[in-house]
């Protein structure tokens, strides 16, 4: 059997694999993002593989917790170091931050086909990706220090306008317009609710 498809059930809060052979391993889980269109599953990358692996049937137990189904999806080069993962809204591609050794760059990826599409751009250190539901891809650059977008529409057409949003090429700590960070990471996007009173 060809070995991206094969399946190991793994426990979920603390990616611990359920004895099984000939199947994969994770050996250094590093970025995570969750599909929840259409079923609920991780996607986490191993910076020791070069590899993208997603759990799937995520299911509770009340005495072991959750676990799912591991299967291998995107392969990468041995110098790819997989820092960053973010799906598109219609979670059909996948973005990648790779800070290769030989130059760092975001892939687009078409998940379920698990096939490297393009290198969308050439940012050194892409530590985070977050997408917005209004359609905005942030990239946090931990060696530019600084935060960059671009619309998903135009990511997705092949324009490679990533523009510099907030942060400035030395680091510092500082708020407000003339933000200044340092070495900035993992992106997280969360829904701010609002209540009428």
């Amino acid at each position: 059997m060809h070995p991206r498809f094969l399946k190991r059930m793994v426990d979920v809060p603390d990616l611990t694999l359920i004895s099984e052979t000939n199947v994969p391993s994770l050996e250094s889980p590093f970025a995570i993002c969750a599909s929840t269109k259409d079923q609920f599953q991780l996607f986490v990358s191993d910076l020791r593989l070069n590899k993208i692996f997603f759990i799937s049937n995520v299911l509770q137990d009340e005495e072991t917790g959750f676990f799912g189904s591991l299967k291998e999806v995107l392969t990468f080069e041995r110098s790819s170091v997989l820092t960053a993962l973010a799906l598109t809204r219609d979670e059909l591609y996948m973005l990648v931050g790779d800070c290769d050794v030989n130059g760092s760059n975001i892939h687009l990826c078409q998940v379920d086909e698990g096939v490297k599409i393009r290198v969308i751009s050439n940012l050194p250190g892409p530590m985070g990706i977050a997408v917005t539901e209004e359609g905005t891809v942030f990239v946090s650059c931990s060696k530019e220090h600084a935060l960059y977008s671009v619309r998903e529409e135009e990511m997705l057409q092949d324009t490679n306008n990533l523009s510099r949003s907030c942060g400035d090429s030395s680091a510092g700590h500082r708020d407000g317009v003339e933000s200044k960070w340092n070495m900035p990471s993992t992106l997280f996007l969360c829904a701010i609710l609002a209540t009428k009173q």
